[in-house]
């Protein structure tokens, strides 16, 4: 098994500052696994399956209700004890308790039980899937700051070149061997420098903004992020990790799982075809006060009656209702399983589009390290041939505009390297939130 050294931060989450928040990858994960809105709404949606399930489990009890009713009746009534009119003023109570459990459904209630707990595992498995897309997310961003903040230095390096460049242009002047007009050119570049430097700026505070709104932390909060160590990967064992996470693969399992449902319901939906058995059990009294011998409590002892009931129920026409539901629920079936088919063909196709964006990524990186190097040499060599007055400002800024851009391009290539290869050890399962 190839060892892959994950990211080692320089310095813990921490506050140095008033306000401003100091964040290694690794707490900026751990941030988010807790108080992303995305992940918070999955852990919800998990205590709605656990209930699903409870609800599930319960429908195995019995029904207990209680009722009850009186009444005041005056003039010419009948009492409920003797069924006889009476022709006075008399009370009555009727109450009873009544139990029922199902004995036999067709197998519904135990059917129903296995879907509430494969959803509660498509469940599990979508949340799992959240977290790893805000983890690629978290990463990507991190990431992407890294990237800014390199540019922001190459950018202030290259108003430092500008700046020095104005400087000998000015001093070339002041010998006589340059025209005035040459001095107007390395100002402007200056300040075109300048307003890149501010233009890069920008775009860190809007990354920073990203960041927080993904961690869920407050927008006027400063946040720093340290600054990334080395990160190791073997390439060579891409296709292996391929394979890997093509077997673990998230969305796959919740469609398999899906499909298992369907086929379930179909069990579900043959329950209609089967009879169904009840066991009742009942307690029930009353009271009148038309009769003057028995007190109120002598009434309820005497008029207690206890009921023990089977009720059976064989359906044998329903207008075809129950045949049309497994017809449909067999159709609903085949549908899932091609979805999972479906699933596995985009998971491939998206994992070996992966591995192809990967090696390419690798690819360009190698060419923009020797595209740099050409560039390097290049401009020290042009700079070098400006300060004696081999070449113009306007040939001189071409080239160090060509540097700069090489720079870029190789901090981009490698960062787009390691994004990749994070995202396929997270798809792996190679490396957990």
């Amino acid at each position: 098994m190839p060892r892959l050294l994950f990211f080692l931060m320089l310095c813990p989450l921490g506050l140095f500052g008033q306000d401003t928040l100091y964040l290694s990858l690794e707490k900026a994960i751990e941030i988010a696994m807790k108080e992303n809105l995305t992940i918070k709404q999955t852990e919800i949606q998990n205590k709605v399956a656990h209930l699903n399930i409870k609800r599930a489990e319960n429908r195995f009890l019995p029904s207990i209700n209680a009722s009850g009713n009186g009444g005041q009746i005056w003039g010419r009534g009948i009492d409920p004890l003797t069924n006889s009119f009476v022709n006075s003023e008399f009370r009555t109570l009727n109450a009873g308790i009544q139990s029922n459990l199902n004995l036999f459904n067709g197998f519904q209630d135990i059917e129903n039980l296995k879907i509430q707990k494969n959803a509660m595992q498509a469940n599990l498995s979508r949340r799992q899937q959240q977290e790893n897309d805000v983890l690629i997310e978290v990463t990507n961003r991190f990431l992407k700051i890294t990237f800014i903040k390199q540019s922001i230095a190459l950018a202030d390096s290259q108003l430092g070149l500008a700046k020095k460049n104005e400087w000998i242009t000015q001093e070339r002047i002041r010998q006589g061997n340059l025209p005035k007009n040459e001095q107007f050119k390395l100002i402007a570049q200056v300040k075109q420098e300048e307003a890149n430097l501010l233009d890069i700026k920008n775009q860190l505070n809007l990354e920073n903004l990203h960041l927080s709104q993904l961690l869920n932390l407050k927008a006027d909060n400063p946040i720093i992020i340290t600054q990334l160590s080395s990160f190791d990967l073997d390439t060579t064992q891409i296709d292996y990790y391929i394979i890997r996470a093509l077997a673990k693969n998230l969305p796959i399992n919740t469609r398999k799982l899906e499909a298992e449902n369907a086929k379930k319901q179909i069990k579900i939906a043959r329950s209609g075809l089967m009879p169904k058995l009840d066991l009742g059990f009942g307690l029930n009294t009353s009271y009148s006060s038309v009769n003057p011998f028995l007190d109120f409590r002598n009434q309820i002892d005497n008029n207690l009656s206890k009921v023990l009931s089977l009720n059976l129920n064989v359906p044998i026409f329903n207008q075809f209702q129950v045949k049309n539901q497994i017809h449909e629920a067999k159709l609903n079936a085949e549908i899932a399983q091609v979805q999972v088919e479906q699933e596995v063909q985009v998971q491939t196709r998206q994992l070996l589009s992966l591995k192809a964006n990967i090696q390419n990524a690798l690819a360009r990186k190698d060419m923009q390290e020797a595209s740099m190097l050409a560039s390097e040499a290049a401009y020290f060599q042009d700079a070098s041939r400006f300060e004696i007055g081999r070449i113009n400002v306007n040939e001189l800024n071409l080239s160090k505009q060509n540097y700069f851009n090489a720079q870029r391009l190789l901090l981009n290539a490698k960062n787009e390297v390691i994004a990749l290869w994070i995202q396929l050890m997270i798809l792996s399962d190679s490396i957990k939130p």
